[in-house]
């Protein structure tokens, strides 16, 4: 079963890096302007969903939004059917605020902004990027999957594999955006995987 264990493990050795098929990744990232008197005029906009600003509802500045989908291609032989090739994609939109008055803005604010987008754009990717080992520990669990009677039989593998990883990629992207507040914490969340990390390397069935 592709579980959780199966995408810490794939967070902290990557696991993207050993894809047995074709994974193929498409990211795209879109801004949205905000016009802003001031820096802190511009999070207040940020926070309220009635201000019309923002492609999306959510109350924070930016949103990445990831699709998982797969294919695969059977042959039959000798009375089994068998994987012959399989592609899993992952297809992320990042959509990230474009601070009109920022070029106006004092040095300061310009520096406050600059360090405000960074931070949103390494949070997003790293949704991206838990996504993105989602998608290549199912390409690892369907590399293992053995001949079966029917090429259904697979077909239904492969869709529970999916729904498992889909719901593991759901609970993870909770559990980052609540450890890292949203970005605004972003290296607890990186000591969360560090203690991860060593619980993995310790453990001894």
């Amino acid at each position: 079963m592709l579980g959780r264990a199966l995408l810490l493990v794939s967070l902290l050795l990557g696991l993207s890096g050993q894809a047995n098929a074709e994974l193929i990744e498409k990211k795209r990232v879109e801004t949205y302007d905000v016009s802003a008197k001031s820096l802190r005029a511009f999070r207040k906009k940020m926070l309220d969903p009635d201000a019309g600003v923002k492609p999306f509802p959510q109350p924070y500045a930016a949103l990445t939004t990831t699709l998982i989908t797969w294919e695969a291609d059977f042959e039959s032989f000798g009375g089994e059917c068998r994987l012959s090739d399989w592609r899993v994609e992952i297809d992320t939109l990042i959509q990230m605020p474009n601070w009109i008055e920022a070029p106006k803005a004092s040095k300061r604010n310009r520096q406050h902004w600059e360090n405000y987008r960074l931070e949103i754009d390494y949070h997003e990717n790293f949704h991206h990027r838990i996504a993105k080992e989602a998608a290549s520990a199912l390409d690892y669990e369907i590399a293992k999957l053995q001949p079966a009677e029917t090429c259904d039989a697979i077909n239904d593998e492969i869709a529970f594999l999916f729904k498992d990883m889909s719901q593991t990629l759901r609970q993870e992207q909770y559990i980052y955006d609540a450890i890292s507040q949203h970005g605004r914490e972003q290296q607890r969340y990186y000591a969360y995987l560090e203690q991860q990390r060593a619980a993995y390397l310790n453990y001894r069935p």
